[in-house]
């Protein structure tokens, strides 16, 4: 499978004028996804493979394991650990996404303030409990892929936009195309975590700890379309907790 090496990160504004910087990289081969297009021409059987070979990769990527919980460290070319610990890593940032919605409006309310504490408190036993670290792509899905038909099945052949990785329990990669197909279609969803599943099955109290990092999840885009002019028209007149809800329910059978 192709990586995106070599990785060229530019933060000057100069060239594009990105607030937020790019990459340089070189070209995956395969088809790429994020065409709208491409993806009308697949048929339904055709996406349901595709599906399930998101959720292998990834599954097969979570069996190479790291050395401990953390971040890269461009400098050192290794993992700087999370001072707090895994699990006080996944609340705070839950916690943070949290206070910064409720600065930007009056739309994450105490009710969801509350909602969100509740969640942590079912899920925290279950994040707790002892995994084998490995690298978590958090934006991994089927716009940052690529994909190639072998006979009647598909395969990734390309995985690229390191965003907001980090390292640590692999599960949570597993929420941001989650969340893609439960927009989209259920079923594809069950086919994509079905497949994720086989072939590395989910630990013991997997239904509270993937609340927690669904919910993760969630807030991070739910923050930022909270911030003035930002905001998207499904998200308008709803609550965190009432647009949320509907991602975290999947897991509750998990």
């Amino acid at each position: 499978m192709a990586i995106p090496r070599p990785y060229l990160v530019g933060e000057s504004e100069d060239i594009f004028g990105w607030r937020w910087g790019y990459a340089f990289m070189p070209r995956m081969p395969g088809l790429q996804l994020a065409d709208p297009d491409v993806l009308a021409r697949l048929s339904e059987t055709d996406r349901h493979s595709i599906a399930a070979s998101l959720g292998y990769c990834l599954a097969d990527m979570h069996k190479i394991p790291a050395a401990t919980s953390g971040t890269f460290d461009v400098h050192s070319g290794g993992i700087q650990p999370f001072s707090e610990g895994w699990t006080a890593w996944c609340v705070s940032n839950v916690r943070q996404l949290l206070t910064t919605s409720q600065m930007h409006s009056a739309r994450t309310n105490d009710a969801d303030a509350t909602w969100v504490e509740r969640v942590i408190e079912l899920g925290r036993a279950a994040i707790d409990a002892p995994f084998a670290p490995s690298v978590i792509l958090r934006n991994f899905k089927e716009a940052n892929v690529t994909v190639e038909r072998s006979g009647a099945s598909w395969s990734v052949v390309g995985v690229f936009d390191l965003m907001e990785s980090c390292y640590g329990d692999g599960e949570m990669a597993v929420c941001r195309q989650a969340a893609h197909y439960l927009e989209e279609d259920e079923s594809l969803a069950r086919t994509f975590l079905g497949a994720y599943c086989r072939r590395r099955p989910f630990r013991s109290g997997a239904a509270e700890r993937l609340s927690v990092y669904m919910l993760l999840d969630r807030l991070l885009i739910w923050e930022y379309y909270q911030r003035p002019g930002n905001i998207l028209e499904s998200m308008k007149g709803k609550s965190l907790k009432a647009w949320a809800t509907p991602y975290l329910e999947p897991f509750s059978d998990a």
